[in-house]
């Protein structure tokens, strides 16, 4: 399981926030996991031409963060 949560100006969207069933990844592979979570989570607002945030928060270390740079570079 991972989680998104988003924030605007006004504060918490919890409309936004998402939960996103890891699967398909060796159990335990944190760093499949958060890609797979970037992944979905990205291209679900590119497909339905929907604005990206401004600002991203990992949760993690450089690996946690690299891991989601790859996502991004092939959007």
């Amino acid at each position: 399981m991972a989680s998104c949560v988003v924030f605007g100006p006004q504060g918490a969207m919890k409309s936004d926030y998402r939960r996103f069933n890891i699967s398909g990844i060796t159990p335990g592979d944190d760093y499949a996991a958060l890609q797979q979570a970037v992944g979905r989570r990205y291209q679900r607002l590119v497909a339905e031409n929907k604005p990206l945030p401004s600002v991203v928060m990992i949760d993690g270390g450089k690996y946690q963060l690299a891991q989601a740079q790859q996502v991004w570079l092939t959007l």
